[in-house]
Parts: structure tokens; sequence; C-alpha cells
């Protein structure tokens, strides 16, 4: 596989014990990932040059038992990479909806998470359409509280669910959440005019 291509390369002579580590928990390489990290002594929160820590690839990638082995080990869940992204964030995007009841598990603040454009993990649901992972976090009373909050560019959750067709995510705020349709962006569109 491409990511066992990758490991083989980066666990060669002069790879860093942190790429290793990172690999590894991409990989889904459980027992090596726990061997580095108690026995090789490496940092769980070590970032890359992307500022990817181990939980950040393990969740963008779906890696479950990778993501238990890191939080057991006091992964941050709240970590940023470059582009301010969070594991949550990146589990989210990618719809991954086991990855994202265990992050929320561990650290329920984590939905609160805005990234460097102030979007929420809900709004990253809805721009991508996982309509299971929506109906998921509109079941937190936290999320569902914040139904309405806007990034940077005063877009909700629902202007991006409704500039992307997800009729499903969008049916799911207005009628699920009670998010606000006449609620105008930046741009003065409300989300009924996407």
């Amino acid at each position: 596989s491409n990511a066992g291509a990758r490991v083989q390369r980066m666990g060669g002579n002069g790879a860093s014990k942190e790429a290793t580590v990172q690999s590894f928990a991409a990989a889904g390489h459980e027992r090596k990932l726990k061997e580095m990290l108690d026995v090789g002594g490496v940092p769980v929160n070590e970032p890359d040059e992307h500022g990817m820590t181990a939980l950040h690839h393990a969740a963008s990638l779906g890696r479950i038992n990778s993501m238990k082995v890191l939080l057991e080990r006091n992964a941050d869940p709240h970590a940023m990479n470059t582009d301010n992204l969070s594991a949550l964030h990146l589990a989210c995007k990618a719809g991954h909806l086991e990855v994202c009841k265990e992050l929320i598990q561990k650290d329920k603040d984590t939905i609160f998470a805005k990234d460097a454009n102030g979007r929420t993990p809900l709004m990253t649901v809805a721009e991508h359409g996982h309509a299971e992972l929506a109906d998921y976090l509109l079941q937190i009373d936290d999320v569902k509280a914040k139904v309405n909050a806007t990034d940077k560019y005063g877009a909700t959750a629902l202007h991006w669910a409704a500039d992307k067709g997800h009729l499903a995510i969008v049916k799911a705020l207005v009628e699920g959440a009670g998010a606000r349709e006449q609620l105008a962006d930046a741009e003065g569109n409300t989300p009924l005019l996407l």
C-alpha cells in the first residue's frame, strides 16, 4: 500500500523518530507506534513541518486504533496544524464518524475549535456533505446551541451546506437544529439565495 511504502521510506536510516511515529500512526501500525512512544521516548505531540502531529495523521486517515493509542498517551486533541486545523477538523473533512466520536468523547471542547477561516467542525462537515456525521454533531447540545455561529466571512454551517447542495444537511440544520435561514453572510447572501 501507499502508506506502507511511505513507512518503509521514513523508517529507514536518517528518518527522525518523530517522523517515524507519525508514519506509524498514519499507516495504522499500533504495535510499532506503542513501541516508539513507550520505549523510544518520542514526544506524542511532536509536529511535522506542517504542524501535523501523529494524532492529526491518524484522525485524517480514519486510523481509530492508532488514535486510541495516541490519546491513551495524552496526545493533545486541541493541537492545530499550520492551517489551524485540529484533528477533529481533519476527521470531519474526511467523514470519519467513529474517529470524531472518539475525539469528542476524549475532550468535548474540541467541537469549538475554529480553523484559520473561523470554521467549526460542524461547518467543515456541512461543506463536505457528511450527513451522518452532521446528524451526530447536531445531537450534541453545545453544537446545537451554536448552530448559527459564523466563520470570518459571516457564513454559517447552513450557508456551507446550501452552497454545496447538501440538502440532507440543510434539512437537519433547519428542521432539527433551528438554524436561521435568513442570516446573511458578509456578501449579503442568505442560505436560501445560495
